[in-house]
């Protein structure tokens, strides 16, 4: 799982702030704190950029940076339709005891539409509480039967009582969503970052970086 949500989080600060370099994509995501929720350690943010490059998901750019050379990342085609189907993925599937796939999904629902948004949220909903009943159902008949250890029995509750709290929460936001709040894809925005926040500075640097890349994309090529 925690390769799968670095890849996420990886892909989706690329989206969003390329170009940029590793330094800043790793100081962004370290800045959400992904270390503790989402499991995801620092030092692998750097492995999954190169994984991701070699894969032809992201593309990687030697731009001139003052006296020396850095590397820049962009978005490619395949790698906007990979982060799709993880954010969409990451929307559907249901853990209780592991949310950081969800969470993660969660933090990019702004790149997905609304519509599309609702429709894997009622989904989700649908499935959790298909999966607390379940759960609910077999901790009984453990707890009553004797059928294993009653710490099962417990455990298994616990579960599903997770699931129940998420399924409330749930239907909280789907009436905050269909009543036209939070942001999505091809809408206005309607939530800025404060203006000394430090991403500002990532989103200056992606705009340099951009201007170079045009720069060498335009310049006449050697034969």
């Amino acid at each position: 799982m925690a390769a799968t949500t670095t890849r996420t989080l990886v892909l989706g600060v690329v989206r969003l702030f390329a170009p940029a370099n590793g330094y800043q994509l790793r100081r962004e995501l370290l800045s959400w704190n992904v270390d503790s929720w989402a499991n995801v350690n620092p030092g692998s943010i750097y492995s999954m950029l190169a994984t991701l490059s070699k894969q032809g998901m992201i593309e990687a750019h030697a731009v001139p940076d003052g006296a020396r050379a850095v590397t820049v990342y962009t978005m490619t085609e395949p790698g906007g339709l990979e982060l799709d189907r993880l954010i969409r993925d990451g929307l559907s599937t249901v853990s209780a005891m592991d949310p950081s796939a969800f969470r993660v999904a969660l933090s990019f629902a702004p790149l997905v539409s609304r519509a599309d948004f609702l429709e894997l949220l009622t989904g989700r909903l649908d499935a959790v509480r298909r999966g607390a009943g379940g759960l609910k159902a077999e901790a009984a008949t453990i707890l009553d039967v004797r059928s294993a250890p009653p710490h099962v029995g417990y455990s298994l509750d616990l579960e599903a009582r997770m699931l129940q709290t998420e399924a409330e929460w749930i239907v909280d936001l789907l009436e905050v969503v269909r009543g036209g709040g939070l942001d999505f894809a091809g809408e206005p925005e309607t939530w800025m970052a404060p203006t000394d926040d430090a991403g500002w500075e990532m989103v200056r640097e992606s705009a340099r970086y951009r201007e170079q890349l045009e720069r060498m994309d335009s310049s006449p090529r050697k034969a």
